[in-house]
């Protein structure tokens, strides 16, 4: 009965044994965890704080592109109106430039079809003058 008994004293060490390697083992396993679970928060800040950072300079690169963008559109309307004005102002001069050439040229025709009247009058006023002369020589 001792040896049974001894085996059994035996047994019950190794299961106090194990049980306490296990609880050595459970311990080192919730500070693990618990380790593990401060890091996961302390990450989780860290990634909340890069995300907003992120996302405030995705912000501020949204609001700088739209005033670019802003920018260049004025800059391409106002340059559209530019030459717009540009391109109104040179057909009004030309515009303006024939409408001189045909006045001048109209007056130019005027003054020319007066020119043959007036030299028409002075050839006839000559012939009857040369005629004059010629009757009375």
């Amino acid at each position: 009965m001792t040896d049974r008994l001894d085996r059994i004293e035996a047994i019950l060490e190794r299961i106090a044994t194990q049980q306490a390697v296990t609880q050595i083992q459970i311990d080192r396993n919730v500070q693990l965890i618990e380790s593990n679970a401060q890091l996961i928060e302390s990450n989780a800040r860290a990634i909340e704080a890069n995300s907003n950072e992120i996302a405030a300079g995705f912000e501020e690169m949204r609001r700088e592109l739209q005033v670019s963008f802003e920018e260049v559109t004025a800059t391409m309307t106002s340059g559209h109106q530019e030459i717009e004005r540009h391109f109104q102002d040179t057909a009004q001069r030309f515009q303006d430039t024939d409408q001189r050439f045909n006045t001048l040229l109209a007056e130019a025709r005027a003054d020319r079809q007066n020119n043959d009247v007036r030299h028409h009058e002075l050839l006839e006023t000559i012939q009857r003058l040369l005629a004059k002369m010629e009757r009375s020589r």
